[in-house]
């Protein structure tokens, strides 16, 4: 049972439903949770799960885990996704919503190398079919439990990424991501939360400074002996654990923090170090950190 603020996993047939974009890795994550050993269904229509899980209940041992992979051709996706997920919940189902995605472009380059019509283009073009299963899906996104990017990961990497989310015995513990990134490059789209770092002085302008990185000590001295770095710093930190108190209370297990500056290279690289170091000491939480854009220029 759990204490309120730390997540973990139902004691029995648990549920979890995978969806997402199409072309951003359902299948590869199916494989990974069978992997698992989790007990994966594909296609199946959102309205039968509740039946499937009273089967389940009546037969115990059975299907400890049960992941049912949701996509377009699923009858009811598309009609009502988010009721026949109320429908699970009324019916006293504990479950979990795991989303995959990626960028428009990557999208748009998987199904061209597949040589395959995106499910719902019909007779327009391939992002004409995302654009619509992104605005169809967009509710279902923002209350996924967890949102997956799979823009940069190949399939290994995606495989790996799912491993580590569902490999926990007892406890899961608060998965924390925080990410540098530039502006100049786009927002992440699977971030939790943004934050911008652009007005720290940037040590672009400082010669000596130019050619290394947030990374690099001198920088990191240079960034972080603002005033109103560390304040930002020290009160984000402040503002982010009640946040992620609720994060556990709710079940949550998994959340992108985003630290942007222009180019992503000094700046928000030397204060995403910075948050997570913080951050570690947070009870019951993980952190990884990733620089997106640190040598793109």
């Amino acid at each position: 049972m759990s204490d309120g603020l730390t997540p973990v996993k139902p004691p029995e047939n648990e549920l979890l439903i995978v969806t997402g974009m199409s072309g951003a890795g359902r299948t590869t994550a199916a494989h990974a949770l069978e992997d698992l050993g989790w007990y994966v269904v594909e296609g199946m229509p959102t309205e039968l799960i509740p039946t499937m899980m009273d089967l389940i209940a009546r037969n115990p041992g059975s299907v400890e885990k049960l992941a049912v992979v949701v996509d377009v051709r699923s009858r009811g996706l598309y009609s009502d996704i988010l009721g026949a997920l109320e429908q699970i919940r009324t019916a006293g189902i504990s479950y979990r919503v795991l989303f995959l995605d990626a960028s428009d472009e990557l999208l748009v380059r998987r199904f061209e190398q597949g040589r395959r019509p995106h499910p719902l283009q019909g007779s327009g073009r391939i992002l004409d079919g995302i654009t619509a299963e992104r605005e169809t899906l967009r509710d279902v996104r923002n209350g996924a439990d967890i949102v997956l990017d799979t823009t940069d990961l190949n399939v290994h990497g995606l495989a790996g990424a799912v491993t580590d989310l569902f490999t926990d015995d007892g406890p899961i513990t608060l998965r924390l991501n925080v990410m540098s990134f530039g502006f100049k490059y786009g927002v992440p789209s699977d971030a939790n939360f943004v934050a911008d770092v652009r007005f720290v002085p940037n040590p672009h302008w400082v010669p000596e400074l130019r050619p290394l990185t947030g990374q690099d000590a001198a920088v990191r001295d240079y960034v972080l002996v603002d005033e109103g770095a560390e304040e930002f710093v020290a009160r984000y930190v402040e503002a982010l654990r009640p946040v992620l108190e609720g994060y556990r209370a709710e079940n949550k297990h998994y959340a992108t923090i985003a630290v942007g500056c222009t180019g992503g290279k000094h700046r928000s690289v030397a204060i995403s170090e910075e948050l997570a170091r913080r951050l570690q000491q947070t009870p019951n939480a993980t952190v990884n950190v990733v620089h997106r854009d640190l040598g793109r220029e």
